[in-house]
Order: C-alpha cells, then structure tokens, then sequence
C-alpha cells in the first residue's frame, strides 16, 4: 500500500463536473488531477501513475473505458461516469 493518498485521474469536457468531482473526492481524501479533453487524458497517463481513471461517458470514441485497462505496465482499474444519470 502507497504512503500517499490515491491518485485520481478524472477527464471531462464539462469544467462544472471536473470542479465538483474534484472537490467531492479531495475532501474524502484522495489526490485528484483532471483532464478536460481525451489528449489531455493521454498527456497525464504518460507524465504520472494513477490508482483509477474516472473517464466521461463521452469519451468513449477515444479512450478505452473498460472495467480495466491494460498497458506495458500492467492492469489499471478505469470506471466510466455520466454525472447527469440518476
């Protein structure tokens, strides 16, 4: 188990959803960085680990949103979110 908080990655285009994801998961705790677009998203992946990578539903058509992801480094836990779904 990491001495540091989890790290976070959470990529919307909306700026009031990354805001309120942000401020939500930071206060329970976690290390959160965002993404406002899928180049974005790619951009941190390579520059930083994360624990979880919380994608928008959109991005479907460019970014992997399975269950998990798999890279050169291994498996990666990835969930997919619309924040308008009740």
């Amino acid at each position: 188990m990491p001495d540091r908080p989890p790290r976070l990655l959470i990529a919307d285009d909306q700026a009031d959803v990354l805001e309120a994801l942000k401020l939500l998961l930071k206060g329970e705790g976690f290390d959160v960085e965002t993404a406002a677009s899928p180049r974005a998203v790619l951009s941190a992946l390579e520059a930083r680990d994360f624990d979880a990578l919380l994608v928008d539903m959109n991005y479907t058509r460019a970014v992997d949103t399975g269950p998990c992801r798999h890279d050169d480094q291994g498996w990666w836990p990835s969930t997919a979110h619309h924040p308008w779904s009740s």
